[in-house]
């Protein structure tokens, strides 16, 4: 089972987005397990928001995402509350190093750094990655869909990020 980070979770104005069903139900099992007592334990609410899910779990709610910018939470992603993280040579991710991000591909670690391959040819290590989830081809459609259902918000790479985030 995936353990995470019960002190972010119990922070005040911190809610934890869930972009797809397995992740609402994942976390919500997991509190559970460690006795989080909520009114989203039976039912999670996913087929309203959809990946717009997101859990606060100070204040026992749901809401959609856009709800909680409104307000101006701090939106974490279900990733970045995962606790001993298991990466795998092939997963996408997230490469960090300084001022520097993009999405990679991870190959392994080296002496507490990361090897990672962000353009299909060249090895980079950096300091610290993050899983990115991949979509099926729907999922990507239904995210594209939703994009360009309000133009002001399209963007190439936004677009781009949404297609290299495929998995085949």
């Amino acid at each position: 089972m995936v353990e995470f980070n019960k002190d972010i979770l119990l922070k005040s104005n911190v809610v934890v987005h869930c972009d797809t069903l397995e992740k609402a139900k994942n976390l919500i099992e997991w509190a559970k397990t460690i006795g989080f007592l909520c009114n989203f334990h039976d039912n999670n609410y996913y087929d309203i928001w959809e990946e717009d899910s997101c859990y606060s779990f100070r204040e026992d709610r749901v809401g959609s995402i856009s709800y909680y910018r409104v307000k101006e939470y701090t939106i974490i992603e279900y990733e970045e509350v995962i606790l001993n993280k298991t990466y795998k040579q092939g997963d996408i991710v997230l490469a960090k190093r300084d001022d520097f991000e993009t999405q990679a591909i991870y190959y392994g670690e080296i002496n507490g750094k990361y090897a990672v391959d962000f353009n299909g040819t060249s090895c980079m290590i950096v300091d610290s990655v993050e899983i990115l989830p991949t979509y099926t081809k729907k999922e990507a459609k239904q995210k594209v869909s939703k994009l360009f259902a309000n133009p002001k918000d399209v963007s190439s790479d936004k677009v781009r990020k949404i297609i290299d985030r495929i998995s085949l």
